[in-house]
């Protein structure tokens, strides 16, 4: 809740705490963050500070309480960021508290990142008013099979949507047995599939 992230080596031994590490990132609460799944060293944040923040945890640097990650880059959105979410080609997507869903794109060499530079593009990739809340998160098909990267979100009107990274809206899910806000939403990692998880207590699936 205070801004920070936490790293623990599980190769430590349990009876201590010499493999845990607590870094200082954020201001304000960090309200999600995600690993590159290609270059897990990677890490972006979002914070209740409006901020997207890339950070490197090969370069950390500092003594005690102030040790900390090298900072890549960062982005500020007009209001607090809920999560950030990688895919495999090294894009972002970003949820945040002004209705908005927004793709970083580093490319896939990440030298945009490693080098301080925010390769950021369409800005408003879906501007949606009302229908997202900012507890909903943008999750990535890790492996999609037409190599077309896409995402799914929940919408507050009982949807899950469904965009690719180009912030085009691919296909708008939902039926009549989804009664409530589907607030957790997933793709299967290599198949079109999304389950979606409803605010009712059902778990909704699509194939």
């Amino acid at each position: 809740m205070n801004g920070s992230l936490g790293r623990h080596d599980t190769r430590a031994p349990t009876d201590n705490t010499g493999g845990t590490e607590l870094y200082q990132l954020s201001e304000k609460k960090i309200g999600g963050f995600s690993l590159h799944p290609q270059h897990p060293h990677l890490v972006a944040t979002a914070s209740l500070d409006r901020m997207l923040k890339i950070w490197d945890l090969r370069k950390v640097s500092g003594r005690g309480e102030g040790r900390v990650p090298a900072l890549l880059g960062e982005h500020e959105s007009r209001l607090s960021v809920s999560h950030a979410a990688w895919n495999m080609a090294g894009q972002v997507a970003t949820a945040s508290y002004d209705d908005t869903i927004k793709v970083h794109d580093f490319g896939a060499g990440l030298r945009g990142v490693e080098n301080g530079q925010m390769g950021y593009h369409n800005k408003n990739a879906h501007e949606r008013s009302r229908f997202v809340a900012h507890s909903l998160r943008p999750q990535w098909q890790l492996q999609p099979p037409d190599s077309i990267h896409k995402l799914c979100i929940g919408n507050m009107n009982r949807f899950v949507d469904v965009y690719s990274a180009k912030g085009e809206q691919l296909a708008q899910l939902g039926g009549d047995g989804v009664t409530a806000v589907p607030a957790v939403a997933h793709f299967h990692p290599s198949v079109d599939w999304v389950a979606g998880g409803t605010a009712d207590g059902k778990l909704c699936l699509w194939m």
